[in-house]
């Protein structure tokens, strides 16, 4: 049978695992196009909305799981946007995001004046990298350090590249794929104008700047989260759907008629598909793998520090925008966005928020939270972001598991391996999205493949979804 060959399952039931954006958009696909097709949708969390979840505190103060947006120029995710757009109403936002490097703190995506901010040594190590670039075979390229050496220059990688991605990690940059580069640049830099953000395109720049309008989607109240609470509720109304939080897949079982499901509660869903979200290692593990035969897939864990400050508090007014990068690797701080930067409203006048970000390997089970927020704390101040006594009126902080996958020098192979094994299982068991592709996309992404594999699916045809080929990665 051809891979794009009709399929037919009488009647069709799919159970969709993970209630984040990727299930939440397959849910609502499948319910819209699907007239006489039965969906069950599985979450392992009390509630739905996955890593695009916001937070309310004290009924004012409003946070995204770090900072969320949507961003696209695919007209097919576009239309499914505005359509929950109408129950969750949408604003247009610009974008801000800087990077703090050398104790400075520049503007990211670089711009020509930024270059001048550099230190003259550094500037000229750095022109001579320039003009006398290292190059290396196609397999040296595949390693992460070697792209970015003959992308960027020994001279950026040493000072910055190599110690944020190793804090962000948590693994030395010898260890990790080239793939971490290109998906990790492309991600950041949203704008055509910025693709492949080398040194050579920063001095074309200076000479001949651009002139760049990005624009973004943001809910207008809630945070990014409402929107995802609004895809769940629709979702709900539906007679022929089934929403189930804090439940997760025991174990599948494959037979000719589809695909037998037992959850943790002990009862059995029978469906004629399976979609999964949730991690591909606890995929593996349902569908009947030793854990010793499971191919080499980790995830990183990020804890979220939310904190709320008085406006006076906050030293450094350059530093409050959406996205600001701390490159020392010497602090455990990775990333800081400030939601007000997101929506004005989402902090009350005359206050300020921060959502700081620190990543940690999933095998660390236990940390002592506040033993990180007062290190937190003291890398703000060292930085010169927070007044030497601020004190946060709210702190809350939470671990999110498996944020990022890692992709070490042989990630590819054993996805291909984890693939390799799902499709012989059944291929009806579909992985999707970050944690069952063990890509590294964004919401956009996530919404683009649920609406590609559902689309199939109604259409009666083997789903299929080109990640690597739809958004970064070396082929």
């Amino acid at each position: 049978m051809s891979q794009r060959s009709a399929l037919h399952y009488s009647p069709m039931n799919v159970l969709v695992v993970g209630g984040g954006p990727s299930g939440l958009a397959a849910s609502y696909n499948l319910i819209q196009k699907g007239k006489d097709i039965d969906v069950v949708l599985l979450e392992k969390q009390p509630r739905f909305g996955g890593l695009a979840k916001s937070f309310v505190y004290e009924g004012k103060y409003v946070f995204d799981i770090g900072p969320k947006r949507f961003h696209t120029e695919d007209q097919e995710v576009l239309a499914f946007i505005h359509e929950i757009g109408a129950l969750c109403p949408l604003t247009t936002i610009d974008r801000s995001s800087r990077v703090h490097f050398l104790n400075k703190i520049f503007d990211w995506p670089l711009k020509g004046k930024e270059l001048f901010k550099l230190p003259p040594a550094l500037a000229l190590r750095s022109a001579m990298d320039l003009l006398r670039p290292k190059h290396f075979s196609d397999e040296e390229l595949l390693r992460f350090d070697k792209y970015i050496i003959q992308k960027y220059g020994e001279t950026l990688f040493q000072l910055f590249f190599k110690p944020y991605t190793e804090k962000f990690l948590q693994r030395p940059v010898e260890e990790i794929h080239s793939d971490w580069a290109t998906t990790g640049i492309n991600r950041s830099i949203i704008n055509k104008e910025h693709k492949g953000n080398s040194l050579r395109e920063l001095v074309q720049r200076v000479l001949l700047p651009q002139s760049v309008d990005a624009n973004f989607l943001y809910p207008e109240r809630g945070g990014f989260g409402a929107f995802w609470d609004a895809c769940a509720a629709e979702v709900q109304k539906n007679a022929r759907v089934r929403m189930m939080l804090s439940m997760t897949v025991r174990k599948l079982q494959a037979h000719g008629a589809g695909i037998t499901a037992t959850l943790s509660d002990g009862s059995q869903v029978e469906c004629s598909h399976v979609l999964w979200s949730g991690r591909l290692p606890d995929l593996l593990q349902a569908v009947g793998m030793r854990e010793a035969d499971r191919p080499d897939l980790h995830f990183l864990d990020t804890l979220f520090l939310d904190l709320v400050f008085d406006e006076k508090d906050i030293l450094s007014k350059q530093a409050v925008c959406q996205w600001l990068y701390i490159s020392s690797g010497e602090l455990s701080l990775s990333r800081i966005s400030f939601p007000k930067c997101m929506l004005p409203s989402n902090i009350p006048e005359g206050k300020q928020g921060l959502c700081v970000e620190v990543t940690l390997r999933e095998d660390r089970e236990s940390v002592d939270e506040s033993r990180i927020l007062d290190r937190v704390l003291q890398e703000l101040k060292d930085l010169r972001i927070l007044e030497e006594h601020a004190s946060p009126q709210v702190a809350e902080i939470r671990r999110e598991r498996s944020t990022y996958p890692v992709y070490h020098r042989r990630y590819r192979e054993v996805v291909g391996e984890a693939m390799h094994m799902v499709g012989q299982f059944s291929d009806r068991v579909i992985p999707m999205g970050r944690c069952g592709c063990y890509w590294y996309n964004n919401t956009d992404h996530s919404i683009k493949q649920a609406l590609k594999i559902t689309n199939d699916i109604v259409a009666g045809l083997r789903p299929s979804f080109d990640c690597y080929g739809w958004f970064g990665g070396k082929r």
